[in-house]
């Protein structure tokens, strides 16, 4: 089954959307000589274009993380084209890797300072996990089922084969899915990771293969149980340190993005839109010498597997 990609709301540090992402990854590829190199000690996602999707009173108790879901939604939706009455029949699937983590930590913080009696009720329920994926179905009126997916590894992997799992199963005619994290100085004491970032991006996905852009396929697997051969046919874009654990089959052939938008767990998420922009921008993929006959797809490494998302 090929699913069709009708729509996608990158955010990250580049800015908000498809025309800037497709800019930055334009820029980026001009400068395949600084990656690997620290260029900024953070890369921050800017959510004050969220007004144009989301009025003002309806955002008073929305955290940061909860905007940057808002947001990237928002952006997916207004891209594909999504009706009301398609809305009816669309799932969400919300991927993260450490969820509202900074609105977490404050509300421990007033729980321990103050006791249970006097910390801050609204910080408790904003720090929920499902609370930004439940905003996001009431606001913008999304009647389907809602799913949050939490993993530090492969939580985007995850949510993509459930959705395709979900549109297989008819259980939804579309699927709003995607991956987003935001920056914590508390993951970064306890995770450190070079280059570390935040925000992400929601796709549209739907059955009819009517789109510029098809998911052919998406998995998890063992690399070290099996011989990834059959993944020369591709080229993916990830983290410098996927080069390392698919050398040498993998090695010439994956275009690393940490000083595009950072590293974070969600972060395939943006590393699929940027395969799908040079799925769909012939010039910016002659820059990075992208075969015409290989294929484009995102790939990313967890502590012991590895998730691939191919594009047909």
């Amino acid at each position: 089954m090929i699913v069709a990609i009708r729509g996608i709301g990158p955010i990250g540090a580049f800015g908000t959307g498809r025309t800037d992402l497709a800019e930055a990854l334009d820029k980026h590829l001009n400068t395949t000589s600084q990656t690997g190199q620290h260029l900024e000690t953070a890369f921050k996602t800017d959510t004050s274009t969220l007004s144009n999707f989301v009025a003002a009173k309806k955002l008073r108790r929305m955290d940061h993380y909860a905007c940057m879901v808002l947001l990237s939604a928002g952006l997916a939706l207004k891209d594909a084209g999504l009706s009301a009455e398609e809305k009816k029949e669309t799932g969400i699937i919300l991927a993260t890797g450490h969820g509202p983590i900074e609105t977490g930590f404050s509300f421990l913080e007033s729980f321990i300072d103050k006791g249970d009696s006097l910390s801050k009720p609204t910080r408790f329920s904003t720090s929920v996990h499902t609370f930004s994926a439940s905003s996001l179905s009431l606001i913008y009126g999304i009647e389907g089922p809602v799913l949050n997916v939490a993993d530090f590894d492969l939580p985007f992997i995850s949510a993509i084969i459930t959705a395709v799992a979900w549109l297989k199963e008819k259980r939804v005619s579309h699927v709003l899915v995607g991956g987003v994290d935001e920056l914590s100085k508390a993951a970064m004491y306890a995770a450190p990771v070079p280059h570390p970032g935040e925000g992400g991006c929601f796709f549209i996905l739907s059955e009819a293969s009517n789109a510029a852009i098809d998911l052919a396929h998406a998995d998890i697997f063992d690399p070290g149980a099996m011989d990834p051969a059959f993944l020369q046919d591709y080229c993916f874009i990830g983290r410098e340190m996927e080069k390392n654990v698919l050398t040498p089959v993998m090695a010439p052939w994956i275009l690393t993005t940490e000083t595009l938008y950072g590293n974070f767990p969600s972060s395939a998420a943006l590393d699929l839109a940027c395969a799908a922009i040079l799925q769909t921008h012939s010039g910016i993929a002659g820059k990075c010498n992208v075969n015409a006959g290989r294929r484009l797809g995102s790939i990313r490494t967890g502590r012991r597997l590895c998730g691939t998302i191919m594009l047909a």
